[in-house]
């Protein structure tokens, strides 16, 4: 299922990340939600990256690559393994998609993301959500 459907996601991502202290801030053109409203779908993009990155998540960077990789592999078998083979090996875009959420890993650091999800009053949410993240 999809992470932002756990339950409890909701409440995570607003209990262990900045993403209200940074609503207050002025980094953009338009105003952190479109409505004021908390749900995740009023949120801009700005705001939710950002959030992501401070508290060390990254997870917008990274989260999900390995999964379409897999189901990639799944669906069409050892084809499927070589071709991705060969496009890492010859596609500069490809390469740069891999290269990119291998960086973000690195820099991502689950240590302080765990110290955010000790935040989140939902102790048993925020348990199984960090979980499925790190």
């Amino acid at each position: 299922s999809s992470l932002i459907n756990e339950p409890g996601f909701i409440d995570y991502f607003h209990q262990a990340s900045p993403v209200e202290e940074l609503s207050l801030l002025k980094i953009g053109s338009r105003p952190a939600r479109r409505f004021g409203a908390r749900d995740i779908s009023d949120l801009r993009a700005i705001p939710w990256v950002f959030a992501w990155s401070q508290n060390r998540h990254l997870l917008t960077n990274w989260y999900g690559i390995g999964s379409a990789l897999s189901a990639f592999v799944t669906v069409r078998g050892e084809a499927g393994r070589e071709l991705l083979a060969r496009m890492f090996e010859h596609s500069r875009f490809f390469r740069l998609i891999v290269d990119e959420a291998e960086k973000t890993l690195y820099q991502s650091d689950m240590e302080i993301a765990r110290l955010y999800a000790g935040l989140v009053s939902d102790s048993d949410a925020a348990q199984r959500i960090y979980a499925r993240i790190a």
